[in-house]
């Protein structure tokens, strides 16, 4: 089920990176095609992570690998060639397999990983845009401003990812605030246990407590 998912999120991803030209042209094409490289890099990069540290390759690794390089290349899609795409994708699944690793020490609750691949991998792909992007679109930079470098369009990418991070973290508690004073942010460890399937809509998931054989 988890290959399957991995599959679907795959090609749905296509559409949402590809499908932001608004359009079906050359930025259209470089935006999937872009896409594809990077999950791929991303993807045969945590395989070989887990290869030398574990001796052997998991399922659930290599579908990190996928969304490492689908989350790093979003914000560059459209602006990134193959090289660039396979370099990033590859340093995206290095740096959010690191970030799994710091939660196990830290013991943070984030059982989805969406900050150690999502957050890490999506932001380290803003910043990496600045290095890898076309050189059309840079020729077409200086025509407006005069000497505009990679470090420069690093100024604006630090930007504004310190904007979004500052509205996420404030809308973020706001709305865990409500929460907790409304139906409540957790429910109890019991009704965890059972599974949120059994406990809230009476129906059998993925419960870890199982009635004594007889």
């Amino acid at each position: 089920m988890t290959m399957m998912g991995a599959g679907l999120l795959w090609v749905g991803w296509f559409g949402f990176n590809a499908g932001s030209t608004v359009q079906s042209g050359l930025d259209t094409a470089r935006a999937l095609t872009m896409t594809q490289v990077s999950a791929a890099s991303g993807a045969l990069t945590w395989m070989l992570i887990e290869a030398f540290a574990f001796r052997k390759v998991t399922s659930l690794g290599f579908v990190s690998g996928i969304l490492a390089g689908l989350v790093v290349i979003t914000p560059a899609a459209g602006v990134v060639q193959p090289g660039g795409a396979m370099v990033m994708g590859a340093l995206s699944s290095g740096i959010c397999y690191l970030a799994l690793n710091i939660k196990m020490k830290i013991g943070y609750d984030d059982s989805l990983d969406c900050f150690g691949i999502h957050g890490v991998g999506s932001g380290l792909g803003v910043l990496l845009l600045s290095f890898f992007i076309r050189d059309s679109w840079m020729t077409a930079a200086r025509q407006n401003i005069a000497g505009w470098n990679c470090w420069d369009q690093l100024l604006v990418q630090l930007k504004g990812m310190g904007v979004t991070v500052a509205l996420a973290v404030v809308a973020t508690f706001l709305i865990c605030v409500v929460v907790e004073k409304t139906v409540g942010f957790r429910i109890d460890e019991q009704s965890e246990l059972e599974g949120l399937d059994k406990s809230l809509h009476s129906e059998n998931g993925y419960g870890l407590i199982f009635p004594e054989s007889r």
